[in-house]
């Protein structure tokens, strides 16, 4: 019995070291959030803790590099909210920041230029909600404004418009939300 109990302690401070200090969760966490794009994923901790796994031809996982994951390798901390768009990922920060890493061919990341990103850049402050589609992402700022950015063949970014792309985030016009 002596034996099981000091094997029971040592796992239990191994497996709890490496959550806190390591980029590999061993610990169960409570998930509150989870986000697919074509071939990665993402999942949000209670803890803010962004966890993402999968393709990252694009440098859609944020990690600095192009190199696939096939367990889920932490990227961020401090996050309220994630969007995983076609190849393109989008996370809210506790203080209203959003950072975009990945696919940029169409302007889906709002950072003024179609540069792909392996890291996670900031795009847009002052944002409570963010959503990313196949090609374009969308903001709700605090103040109710809507911003959108990217790819707009079919329409999507409700600017008005069809054909073409945004490559930095753009104010949706309120009348176009009008029950007239």
């Amino acid at each position: 019995m002596r034996y099981i109990k000091t094997i029971f302690i040592f796992l239990f401070f191994t497996v709890s070291s490496c959550k806190f200090g390591g980029d590999v969760c061993l610990i169960p966490m409570e998930i509150v959030m989870v986000s697919g794009g074509d071939s990665h994923t993402f999942i949000l901790g209670r803890d803010g803790t962004v966890w993402a796994t999968g393709s990252n031809s694009s440098g859609q996982l944020g990690t600095g590099d192009s190199n696939n994951r096939n367990v889920f390798t932490k990227v961020a901390s401090g996050v309220k909210m994630i969007a995983a768009g076609a190849n393109h990922s989008l996370i809210l920060k506790e203080d209203g920041t959003v950072w975009a890493t990945g696919w940029n061919s169409s302007g889906q990341l709002g950072t003024g230029d179609n540069i792909d990103k392996n890291l996670f850049t900031k795009v847009a402050s002052g944002v409570k909600m963010i959503a990313a589609g196949g090609a374009h992402s969308l903001v709700l700022k605090e103040d109710g404004i809507v911003l959108v950015t990217g790819w707009n063949d079919w329409g999507q970014l409700g600017n008005g418009s069809t054909g073409g792309s945004i490559n930095v985030f753009t104010k949706i016009d309120n009348k176009t939300f009008s029950c007239e």
